[in-house]
């Protein structure tokens, strides 16, 4: 609750300790959230914590959904990681239970066949009302921190897959890290790698052609609708990278028909589907999407933000 209480410029009440290391990287907190937000508020108020003893032994986990982050962050750290984390509450709702089965079966099925165990969290926290003040995209790692000190009993660091998606956005390798404490650090994982380099990295991975989950907006029942914006994108992300089979995780159908429906793209993803134009080999795939970058173009000169 922190940024929601640095946007409505009121204190933070804490009932108890608070760690003496984050509460120092709050700080830092603070002043990216006024330069990214122009949040102005912020004072804690708290008792006095006592400093906890750093570089304290534990396992490493990394929050996981099953999406190409996830999966090129799972690749990198195969060896290190133990637990794969996933929050039921936070990309799908505590009531859609047919779409939690799923997504159960979907992140033990990883974790069976990489030896590895998952911690599954529930939580309503999104239904907060002081959290949901502010937008999601700003306040996720937020969240996903919240969780991560609650397992702090046999984790003393977390992966979190960093995102292609710049300023203002509310994951980035600088503000991730101050969400840590002494206890555990939270670290982000991947930045250097651009979305589709991310994807090629992954591609071939024949648990990945099982298992990928991108989707958030739920226009069906299946994990992945494979119409939205973002179930589009990373299947003309994996066709740019050099696959020609398409992923068995999404629905059958004519990628360009579905580019086509598309009607524009958000400002802060132009990027990823300029760099998918570029690397394109079907020139008839290659059309459709600068036909679509031109549509956005087109509309935030006449919507402008």
């Amino acid at each position: 609750l922190y940024l929601a209480a640095l946007k409505s410029k009121r204190p933070l009440f804490l009932p108890g300790e608070i760690d003496v290391q984050l509460l120092s990287n709050l700080a830092s907190v603070r002043t990216y959230a006024k330069l990214w937000w122009r949040f102005e508020g912020g004072t804690i108020l708290a008792l006095p914590g006592a400093s906890l003893a750093h570089g304290q032994q534990g396992s490493s986990g990394l929050f996981f959904t099953g999406g190409v982050d996830s999966f090129h962050s799972l690749k990198r750290r195969i060896g290190e990681v133990r637990y794969l984390i996933n929050v039921e509450g936070f990309d799908i709702q505590l009531s859609d239970s047919e779409r939690l089965d799923k997504n159960r079966i979907l992140i033990e099925r990883v974790a069976s066949e990489l030896g590895l165990e998952v911690i599954r969290v529930r939580t309503n926290l999104r239904d907060n009302i002081e959290f949901n003040r502010l937008s999601w995209e700003i306040t996720h790692v937020a969240a996903l921190a919240a969780v991560g000190h609650l397992l702090t009993s046999g984790l003393s660091k977390i992966y979190l897959a960093s995102s292609d998606v710049p300023p203002p956005w509310g994951s980035h390798p600088d503000l991730d890290r101050l969400w840590s404490s002494s206890r555990l650090a939270i670290e982000n994982d991947g930045s250097e790698a651009t979305r589709l380099e991310k994807v090629s990295a992954i591609r071939d991975w024949n648990l990945v052609d099982r298992s990928l989950k991108v989707c958030w907006e739920k226009r069906t029942t299946d994990l992945n609708c494979g119409f939205c914006e973002k179930c589009v994108r990373t299947q003309a992300q994996f066709l740019a990278s050099g696959r020609e089979r398409p992923l068995s995780t999404f629905p059958q159908g004519d990628l360009i028909s579905r580019i086509n429906d598309l009607p524009f793209v958000k400002h802060d993803l132009h990027k990823q589907w300029a760099e998918i134009a570029t690397q394109l080999r079907s020139e008839e795939v290659q059309r459709a999407v600068s036909a679509l970058l031109e549509r956005s173009r087109d509309r935030i000169e006449t919507h402008p933000r």
